[in-house]
């Protein structure tokens, strides 16, 4: 691992190349750019018994999580109705969802929004994370890191506030680089990964959709 920056109390200026917004090519491709501007919309209006358009209710579940800090909610599994697409919504309460999507089987994302704004997003390939790896702070990103068969692989970017006066995050805190596959998940000093939510501690029933239940559109 190759260490450019590390100052967390007091980041750097970043560059233009690693300017954290969506607009960056440097950091999000054209489809990544419109696919996580269209999240925060896509689940806005997602409930336990209503999913994203096109889907039906599968199942509801009740279960307890251990993702850095124990916590109760209702998992809600929807189908697409005209695809092999499924969706995974854990609610904590109104505020606060984790969504896990897959368009088929071990691939797909996973993604934190909390009072409708994205935080996190973390795409998954074979049943391992593979792509990008980031947290956002409303509209701007807050970390970077790209994921290769379970393992961070490339550049690592962390921003944060510069001063008391500047709008989080305004400055360079982390540039680094592995250089190898690096068990990045072992070693987090904080649990970034939203994996946790495919291991629930606890998973009771809480109710099923009547027979016939009809898709959202």
């Amino acid at each position: 691992m190759v260490v450019t920056v590390s100052d967390v109390d007091d980041p750097e200026p970043f560059p233009l190349k690693y300017t954290n917004v969506l607009s960056n090519t440097n950091l999000f491709t054209p489809a990544q750019q419109e696919l996580l501007q269209a999240i925060p919309t896509k689940y806005r209006d997602v409930a336990t018994n209503s999913g994203p358009l096109g889907t039906a209710l599968v199942g509801l579940t009740r279960a307890a999580f251990a993702g850095g800090i124990y916590r109760e909610g209702v998992i809600a599994h929807f189908a697409y109705t005209n695809s092999a697409a499924q969706e995974h919504i854990v609610f904590f309460g109104s505020r606060e969802k984790v969504v896990k999507y897959q368009s088929e089987p071990g691939c797909g994302y996973y993604a934190l929004l909390v009072d409708g704004s994205l935080c996190g997003y973390e795409e998954f390939r074979d049943g391992e994370l593979s792509g990008l790896f980031t947290c956002f702070y409303h509209d701007t990103c807050t970390m970077w890191l790209r994921f290769t068969n379970g393992k961070a692989l490339g550049k690592f970017l962390v921003w944060a506030r510069r001063g008391l006066g500047e709008p989080p995050p305004s400055g360079l805190a982390v540039e680094a680089e592995f250089k190898e596959p690096y068990d990045f998940l072992k070693y987090q000093q904080m649990r970034f990964d939203l994996t946790w939510m495919d291991s629930p501690t606890t998973n009771t029933n809480a109710s099923f959709p009547a027979a016939g239940s009809q898709p959202r559109r």
